[in-house]
């Protein structure tokens, strides 16, 4: 079952709402983006490895598609993981001697350079020694307290630090998550069932199910594209703008969904809707919902981006 929020055609000139709009004065709209969420059920391939994890399908049969209008905004952030490791004198001598480490053991110069990393660990050894008794010694009987460490006592004594020798290691870049909000006011109480199968299907699709024996099921995935509405000429359909011909563009290159996706957090917010309330004589028992829905959604994507997600043209 799809669900579509809000299911609203473009008016064109021939819509029987613009009758009492002059000829000259109407603009047809022609086109609507919508954010397209496909809902993948969560299951294994043969030998136990997961589906749904990494590029678009990737596996998992579907179990609904929601369409929400394109929400303000959006955005993306990009981050990459680094460390600082400081190696010192001894270590910058260390990693000499083990570059010289190959397929076949190690090289020649492999001796020379362990040779030359003992020989840089002397002095480090020799001021740690040294910085160690002195913060024993001072320490236990001056009043003030005295603790240094031998980066400190090679300044004191020889005006001068060792090198640190620091080098910058990437770690990783995460992965990438996206933030939506929406606000869904119905028109209709065919609105309001939609609004309510749109937050049914959600609510499920990121909870687990429970089995006879207290198991678990891994909730399900999501998939991400934005699809345009276009109504020209009389002809009416809905195409996604990547991986159709004549599709794609700026707005999907530069917001790109390439992973499926987890939802992790979702809530609802229904405003001041309780003290909006108006009824249809004769149906004062019946309960049409809220006034007006407060969507804000939080996916993660479950793999790593790369370079390779980010080489499409235009």
């Amino acid at each position: 079952m799809t669900l579509v929020f809000p299911r609203v055609k473009p008016l064109g000139e021939s819509s029987q709402s613009r009758n009492s709009i002059r000829k000259d004065q109407e603009y047809a709209t022609e086109v609507v983006d919508y954010l397209k969420l496909t809902i993948y059920k969560h299951e294994k391939k043969k030998g136990g490895i997961n589906t749904g994890g990494g590029k678009k399908k990737s596996g998992g049969s579907i179990r609904n598609t929601i369409f929400l209008y394109l929400p303000p905004g959006l955005n993306e952030s990009y981050a990459a993981r680094y460390k600082g490791v400081n190696l010192g004198g001894v270590g910058a001598a260390a990693l000499a001697a083990a570059g010289d480490i190959g397929p076949d053991g190690p090289g020649e110069s492999f001796a020379a350079n362990v040779s030359a990393a003992a020989d840089a660990a002397k002095p480090a050894l020799g001021y740690k020694m040294a910085s160690a008794a002195l913060s024993n010694v001072v320490g236990k009987v001056s009043p003030y307290g005295f603790s240094i460490d031998a980066n400190d006592l090679a300044q004191l004594t020889d005006g001068k630090v060792f090198n640190p020798y620091e080098e910058t290691l990437f770690q990783s870049t995460g992965f990438m998550d996206h933030n939506f909000k929406f606000t869904m006011q119905p028109k209709s109480a065919a609105d309001v069932k939609v609004i309510y199968d749109i937050i049914s299907e959600l609510r499920q699709a990121m909870h687990p199910s429970s089995d006879n024996n207290k198991w678990l099921t891994i909730p399900d995935k999501f998939e991400a594209e934005i699809v345009r509405y276009e109504a020209k000429g009389g002809k009416e359909k809905l195409k996604p703008k990547k991986g159709d011909e004549g599709a794609g563009g700026f707005m999907t290159a530069l917001l790109r969904f390439p992973n499926k996706m987890v939802l992790k957090n979702m809530n609802i917010d229904f405003g001041d809707s309780t003290a909006i309330r108006t009824h249809t004589p004769g149906m004062e028992n019946e309960d049409f919902g809220f006034v007006i829905y407060n969507m804000s959604l939080s996916f993660q994507e479950t793999k790593y981006r790369t370079r390779e997600d980010f080489l499409d043209k235009i």
